[in-house]
């Protein structure tokens, strides 16, 4: 069976999507998932009503990890399995106005570092409702890991880097609010 090839989008993403990639729904009554923010530095993918168990947890200055786990996504209580990679992120503090970088690694469940099939990286501003003026290059670094460049934030305010990982059957999607000052 070949791996999963999506991405969601800023806001909502098709039910096959969803389903890691196949071509079945998540359920019968779902009709789309939203990548949201919640409460005290959690991040979450919300369907249909229903909240993945995630945790976020930092492991040093500015190094981020988002263990994704499953839940119950459908009103039919179809399972939905959000992903098992862990994306680390390592980023400068603080992030600046203009153009910045950024080292990426994605880990498997086990923890083991991984070279990603894909791994895209999408920058977002919820308030003016646009992305960067750059697309973020990542490039693969010895390690394993990828340096994300350039990172560019052109105003101010409240942003959303969006990170997804690819590999083989597995996947990640990690998202990172931020205050660009």
């Amino acid at each position: 069976m070949p791996g999963p090839s999506w991405s969601l989008d800023r806001r909502s993403a098709p039910p096959a999507q969803l389903a890691q990639g196949r071509d079945e729904p998540v359920g019968p009554d779902t009709k789309a998932a939203t990548i949201c923010r919640v409460d005290w530095g959690r991040t979450g993918l919300y369907a249909d009503g229903m909240w993945p168990t995630i945790h976020t947890r930092s492991i040093g200055a500015g190094t981020v990890v988002v263990a994704l786990a499953s839940c119950q996504a459908s009103a039919g209580g179809e399972p939905f399995d959000p992903g098992t990679l862990a994306i680390a992120v390592d980023m400068p503090e603080p992030l600046v106005k203009g153009r910045n970088r950024m080292f990426l690694e994605v880990a498997s469940a086990e923890g083991t570092p991984i070279v990603a099939d894909t791994i895209e990286m999408e920058l977002y501003m919820p308030a003016h409702g646009h992305g960067s003026t750059e697309t973020p290059q990542l490039t693969p670094v010895e390690g394993p890991g990828y340096l994300a460049e350039p990172v560019t934030f052109q105003m101010s305010g409240a942003w959303e880097i969006t990170i997804t990982a690819v590999s083989g059957d597995e996947f990640g999607v990690e998202v990172i609010d931020v205050e660009i000052e």
